[in-house]
């Protein structure tokens, strides 16, 4: 039986209904236009997606760079006048460094200004273990780096140093599947880093005005125990192979740069240094940068950690240990040679 609406919108009510619907698709599209020429992309995820949007409105260059692991990442607080904080993870690996380097030649040379001061000196801080990033993690690959550099010149300098053309696919599709997202989605982390970063440095204020545990933690106990047991401490394909590529880019910048190695417990090191694995990677680091100018091996950070116990999980410091190393890395930093 056919049914009838008692109360049919008038033909005016339904042309209104339609200019709003027409106002408001305008009005998000007016929104979208006015995000993508005003800010650079910034999605928010986590400290790689702020770095990359820092370096894009970089206009003058700092004196010295960091570039480093999870190990040093945050330590600077706050960070050195003239310093820029380029710090991240593990998973982003020497290509990505690499290719971070080379992101902020391009900003600076964008800048167009001859007479502006050149990058001075780039300290690269790893853990012994971070040398062996090879680009693989099921987990991390995404989120960290080929949703992250997949420009043309970045896909093409991985489909030539490397063998593994899964891992030019994977770019290539993540480098169309930005084209998916509307400009406000891909930079939504001006409004989200914020608050993460308000939030993280109200964490680093509580725990580091503490004090350091008196024996170190169950997980860093069993950490060390798992690392003391290797027999060397492998360089991956893709650190030597994009070890090059992070020289070239310091030599568009002036400047030179430094391997360095971030802290390790003091048992762990003494482990690796009684069975030669330490000694077996310094020599392969320098026997790498030897071959490239602007490339040197400078050891480790002179920061030694009072034990065990100033690790919470056999990797990362305790934050009352973290505020101390920073103030020696922040002061290998401001070092003029």
């Amino acid at each position: 039986m056919a049914t009838h609406d008692p109360h049919p919108d008038s033909p005016e009510r339904a042309s209104a209904a339609r200019a709003a619907l027409g106002l408001a698709l305008v009005l998000a599209l007016v929104v979208e236009v006015v995000f993508a020429l005003t800010l650079e992309e910034h999605r928010g995820r986590h400290e790689l997606d702020a770095r990359v949007a820092t370096i894009a409105v970089t206009r003058t260059a700092p004196r010295a760079v960091l570039l480093s692991d999870s190990i040093s990442y945050g330590v600077l607080s706050p960070v050195p006048d003239g310093v820029l904080d380029l710090s991240s993870n593990q998973s982003v690996s020497t290509a990505g460094n690499a290719f971070l380097l080379a992101r902020l030649a391009d900003a600076l040379e964008r800048s167009r200004d001859d007479e502006m001061p050149r990058v001075e000196r780039v300290v690269y801080v790893l853990s012994p273990m971070s040398f062996e990033a090879d680009l693989r993690s099921e987990r991390f690959l995404e989120l960290y780096f080929t949703s992250v550099f997949n420009r043309r010149t970045e896909r093409r300098a991985v489909a030539e140093r490397l063998d593994r053309p899964e891992l030019v696919t994977e770019l290539e599709e993540r480098a169309l599947e930005r084209w998916l997202h509307p400009p406000s989605y891909l930079r939504r982390g001006h409004l989200l880093r914020p608050l993460a970063e308000g939030l993280r440095e109200a964490d680093r204020r509580l725990r580091g005005g503490g004090e350091l545990p008196g024996t170190a933690p169950e997980a860093t106990v069993e950490r060390i125990a798992r690392d003391a047991a290797l027999v060397e401490l492998p360089v991956s394909e893709v650190t030597t192979q994009f070890l090059p590529l992070l020289a070239e880019a310091a030599a568009r910048l002036g400047a030179e740069v430094e391997l360095r190695l971030a802290p390790v417990p003091p048992s762990l090191r003494e482990a690796w240094s009684t069975d030669g694995a330490l000694a077996k990677l310094e020599s392969e680091l320098v026997a790498l940068c030897a071959p490239l100018e602007h490339l040197s091996y400078g050891g480790p950070i002179p920061y030694e950690p009072p034990g065990d116990f100033a690790f919470y999980d056999g990797s990362h410091l305790h934050p009352v240990a973290r505020r101390d190393y920073g103030e020696a890395l922040a002061h290998e930093l401001g070092r003029r040679d």
